[in-house]
């Protein structure tokens, strides 16, 4: 829906983690939490692609509206992406040496390096980006690749200075 109320202007952006703490809160620290993050992706695209009622079985996630869907008022159907054929997917890759950044850019994915990483580990990701594209049959675009970073704004000089040095 938010694709449709931005006209396509609408980046889709995916992790598959977060802290180890998050994970032990929700019962997923023994699990493979990046296969359930594929597999819920996978879900996500198939529901963009398919047609009510759905009916998706997989190791991790079930999705289903054959009982509940009511057509009449919308109930139970998914809308299809504004853009076609669907958002484009960003994902964020946090480790150095990020094997995610490969398999996103296989996938047509675009690989965002997180604000927390040190220059020296978010410039091993590139080369994985390169790699995945390859893999992927797709195009290297530099352009494609993001890197985040923090930025503090302050009223004046001296505050920012007071706050980067302390």
């Amino acid at each position: 829906m938010l694709d449709h109320m931005l006209e396509g202007r609408l980046n889709f952006g995916i992790s598959p983690g977060g802290l180890l703490s998050d994970a032990e809160a929700f019962g997923t620290l023994q699990k493979d939490r990046n296969a359930m993050f594929l597999e819920c992706i996978d879900m996500v695209l198939a529901l963009w692609a398919g047609e009510p009622p759905y009916d998706l079985k997989g190791e991790f996630w079930s999705v289903s509206t054959g009982q509940t869907q009511l057509p009449e008022i919308g109930q139970g159907i998914v809308l299809k992406p504004f853009q076609d054929p669907h958002p484009p997917i960003v994902g964020t890759a946090v480790a150095p040496f990020s094997k995610g950044v490969t398999a996103m850019a296989a996938r047509g994915w675009e690989p965002i390096s997180a604000n927390f990483l040190l220059p020296k580990w978010v410039a091993t990701h590139f080369p994985n980006y390169v790699e995945g594209c390859r893999l992927g049959k797709r195009p290297v675009n530099s352009d494609g690749w993001r890197v985040a970073r923090s930025i503090f704004v302050a009223r004046d000089r001296g505050t920012a200075r007071a706050y980067a040095l302390h």
